[in-house]
């Protein structure tokens, strides 16, 4: 998979942020779409491995993931894990009306109801509320060294992740994370990136300094 290079350059204020982030959405699926399955599924395993060795996962009592579709990091093999360390997984539920998320326990891939479309939500009533000692497992078609993420634009993860006091960890592709992207005031970023290359604490010193 190649490298794919978004220049953004955050000083020019007459670009038009939606229409940029759009621009760029589509070329993150046109890449993901793209890539040969073989290879796909080879590095996402990688992934797995990365994040399951993290201290933050082996330290919490509670994950929060998404149950991916065929164009995101795949989360199958990250659920069984997380199930035989018996952890506390849940999955989150969208309400469109109020463009909110909410947390559901499962304890299997039979309390997850998948659509047509590939996309799974919980199909149970357990929802989670305490995330004292938790991890959220974000994904993005694209992120930037800085955190920050393009997801499909719906704002779910930002309007969680706002008021979400654990530690955010995105997953993606290492050939998908930019030096910068476009970011709004509403964009939450994550505390960590795990790509099949390198594991990235974000932080405001790395920022200061210049270093990726």
């Amino acid at each position: 998979m190649k490298k794919l290079k978004i220049e953004w350059n955050e000083s020019d204020d007459q670009i038009d942020l939606v229409a940029a982030k759009k621009t760029i959405r589509d070329l993150g699926k046109k890449a993901r779409e793209e890539m040969d399955p073989g290879e796909k599924e080879r590095r996402e395993k990688v992934i797995t491995e990365r994040l399951v060795a993290m201290k933050e996962y082996k330290e919490a009592n509670v994950l929060l993931t998404y149950f991916s579709s065929n164009l995101e990091i795949s989360t199958r093999k990250l659920l069984e894990i997380a199930w035989q360390d018996s952890k506390i997984i849940g999955i989150p539920k969208y309400d469109k009306s109020t463009g909110t998320m909410a947390f559901y326990a499962v304890n299997s891939f039979q309390d997850i109801k998948v659509d047509e479309n590939g996309f799974g939500e919980p199909s149970c009533k357990a929802i989670l509320t305490d995330f004292g000692q938790s991890i959220c497992v974000v994904p993005a078609l694209i992120f930037d060294y800085r955190g920050f993420r393009i997801g499909y634009g719906t704002g779910f993860y930002d309007r969680f992740l706002a008021t979400y006091p654990g530690t955010k960890i995105g997953v993606t592709l290492s050939a998908l994370v930019q030096r910068a992207i476009p970011k709004e005031d509403t964009d939450v970023g994550v505390d960590y990136i795990v790509t099949e290359k390198f594991t990235k604490h974000v932080g405001k010193a790395l920022l200061v300094q210049g270093r990726m």
